[in-house]
């Protein structure tokens, strides 16, 4: 949208589970609004991105998060976040979430091996990212209110995560 959004991200390595139940890890971007504290308590929307193929560098979250960030170095500098991959056309529906002084948590629920589909694995991911997300920012783990949102391939990670959630 030609509009810079003022952001911090960090992005966490976590330890999560594949879709066999065998340890893994993944990537996870925890984004806050620059210059400003998090709203208290915490509140995390866990927002799963749109990706609905295989490679990273054109579908994980965290390297178009980075790529943005490494196309214009001066960004970081300004504290400031825009590209022209997926993370711009989806910045404008993370913003609000951001204004209002919450925590967006993207993480790479596909993993390392770009597991399209696997769903267990999906939703083990989204929620590990988001205990990931808990303990980086010393939230206090499964105390924490946390939204998930997702559309398209992001509704696959979103919707395991919600059932799995309870357990």
């Amino acid at each position: 949208m030609g509009l810079s959004t003022p952001v911090t991200a960090t992005q966490l390595l976590y330890r999560t589970t594949d879709q066999l139940g065998a340890p893994t890890v993944t990537v996870t971007t925890v984004l806050q609004a620059a210059g400003g504290e998090p709203r208290l308590p915490v509140r995390i929307v866990s927002y799963q991105m749109f990706y609905d193929g295989l490679g990273s560098d054109a579908c994980d979250p965290s390297y178009n998060v980075r790529d943005a960030v490494l196309e214009d170095p001066a960004r970081v500098t300004a504290g400031t976040v825009q590209s022209g991959n997926d993370s711009q056309v989806e910045e404008g529906l993370m913003t609000p979430y951001l204004a209002a002084g919450d925590i967006v948590v993207i993480s790479d629920y596909e993993g390392e091996n770009l597991a399209w589909g696997a769903g267990q694995q999906s939703g083990y991911q989204t929620l590990d990212g988001i205990r990931a997300a808990e303990s980086h920012l010393h939230a206090g783990a499964g105390k924490t209110p946390a939204a998930l949102i997702g559309y398209s391939g992001g509704s696959i990670g979103t919707a395991w995560a919600h059932e799995m959630a309870p357990a």
